[in-house]
């Protein structure tokens, strides 16, 4: 590959990973991320992070008692419906300070105090045991389910922030720009800027621009 020797002399390479933030943060630092997949998106998002907050991946599932089965590959009108319903019932997170922002198709995080332990439930996209989520947020997850025909969000990936590890050297600042919380995420705490851009096409004129600033 002549024209990428060229162009990029510092070459290197990485084995596949399960997740995007695992791949992205190893690739970009060389260690695994030690923030939960919540706090890096949390942070994709620009959400409020500071001591003592804990982030919530929510992802559309059904729950039939016992197992948590994921919903991909809801409709338009699903997905609107289910985020209609969880902000309506996020009042019941009042005492808890909480912040949510959604999305791809009804997917969100939520940060808020929390100081309860979460059990560990399964991990998207595998579906797994049901655990019952503590207090107000398993209300919150049982009403929703109760108001949208069994459609409901749960977490995973669920944390505080960690140890954040420098970017290797040579690697100049840089722009992101994504509809993806979890890749630009991961830039932010690396101290690149971030634009959460959702349509594809409107993320080329972005790009020219800071290609003529950044690295």
């Amino acid at each position: 590959m002549p024209f990428i020797r060229k162009k990029a002399p510092h070459l290197g390479w990485t084995t596949g990973r399960g997740y995007t933030q695992l791949f992205l943060n190893e690739f970009w630092t060389g260690h695994p991320p030690d923030l939960s997949r919540a706090s890096i998106e949390a942070y994709g998002l620009g959400m409020d992070m500071s001591k003592g907050r804990t982030a919530f991946r929510m992802s559309p599932a059904f729950i039939d008692g016992k197992t948590v089965h994921w919903a991909y590959g809801l409709t338009d009108e699903q997905a609107d419906e289910l985020t209609e319903c969880v902000e309506e019932n996020m009042y019941l997170l009042s005492d808890h300070n909480p912040q949510i922002k959604f999305f791809v198709h009804g997917r969100s995080v939520i940060t808020m105090e929390f100081d309860q332990e979460v059990p560990q439930g399964p991990q998207a996209p595998v579906d797994g045991p049901y655990m019952p989520m503590p207090g107000a947020l398993g209300e919150l997850i049982m009403r929703v389910a109760s108001e949208c025909e069994g459609l409901t969000i749960y977490p995973w990936g669920v944390g505080d922030v960690g140890t954040i590890h420098p970017p290797f050297p040579g690697i100049g600042k840089m722009t992101a720009i994504s509809d993806s919380p979890t890749a630009l995420g991961i830039a932010a705490t690396l101290g690149h800027k971030i634009h959460l851009v959702p349509d594809l096409e409107d993320r080329f004129p972005l790009a020219r621009e800071a290609l003529k600033t950044g690295n």
